[in-house]
């Protein structure tokens, strides 16, 4: 077992202004030195501060770059609200253009594409094409895929793997019994 030595100096003024030096020592481990309690308790206080950033931006990002405005989501209520940016035609064409096949978004982007061609096929040239119901069904399908993304990200930042590997990147270390230090 290895240990790193942590020293703290206090600087005390007795009565009569002369300086007292008190030096603290403690042993310190990193994350793979602990018992498994203490390896657990380590993790609790890195999660308890591991999301307090914004880290769902880039799905936001990306979904703008499609032309879908996610304007609120709540992952405890599996609620997600947004709205399109340009036609439900336009972002279904862009997700197939720049997404995946192996990703669920792609797959509703297609068949988003296959319904409006059956409404094309049933219109003839000289009327509207009224896809407001199949565009709603788009936006919602379109939706709880990226919720799905949003809550398969936020159990990763939270998963054992995750938390432990971000402790290390960031050479935390704990007492003995997981708290830091």
């Amino acid at each position: 077992m290895s240990c790193k030595i942590s020293t703290a100096r206090i600087e005390q003024i007795d009565d009569i202004g002369v300086y007292e030096m008190k030096v603290i020592k403690t042993k310190v481990y990193e994350l793979d030195e602990l018992s498994e309690d203490a390896k657990e308790e380590a993790r609790e206080w890195y999660r308890d501060g591991a999301l307090d950033h914004d880290w769902w931006d880039y799905l936001e990002d990306d979904a703008g770059q499609i032309g879908l405005g996610i304007t609120e989501f709540d992952l405890h209520r599996h609620s997600i609200h947004g709205e399109f940016t340009e036609s439900g035609i336009d972002v279904a064409r862009a997700v197939v253009a720049n997404h995946g096949e192996s990703c669920e978004t792609y797959k509703t982007a297609q068949d988003h594409i296959a319904d409006y061609d059956v409404e094309c096929a049933k219109t003839s040239e000289d009327d509207d094409i009224d896809t407001e119901e199949i565009d709603t069904e788009f936006l919602r399908s379109l939706l709880e895929d990226y919720r799905n993304m949003l809550q398969k990200e936020y159990e990763y930042l939270l998963s054992d793997e995750s938390v432990d590997d971000n402790i290390r990147i960031n050479g935390y270390t704990f007492t003995e019994d997981g708290k830091r230090f």
